[in-house]
């Protein structure tokens, strides 16, 4: 189950990181929001001029470790995303 979650959250990671790679570049037509649900949902979020809050739900019993895990580190590579473009100026 761990791994499971560990790879759609790194292939949800992938196509986040495919948008913002493609916003980033001026010249670029194409803006892969349909690639997933998840980048449909925050097309506004992510080209618009809207403001995201990641809200992790964890637990801190080791019988939801495969649930809390994955939700950490995803909200820990959107943080240094975010700390990324806030230093280049984007």
């Amino acid at each position: 189950m761990l791994v499971t979650c560990l790879c759609g959250l790194l292939y949800f990671t992938y196509l986040i990181v495919q948008v913002i790679i493609a916003l980033s570049e001026s010249r670029r037509q194409h803006i892969p929001y349909r690639n997933s649900m998840m980048t449909s949902v925050l097309r506004d979020s992510l080209g618009g001029n809207c403001m995201t809050t990641m809200i992790a739900n964890c637990a801190v019993d080791r019988a939801n470790i495969d649930v809390s895990l994955p939700e950490l580190l995803n909200i820990i590579v959107m943080h240094n995303l975010q700390q990324i473009f806030d230093v280049s100026g984007s």
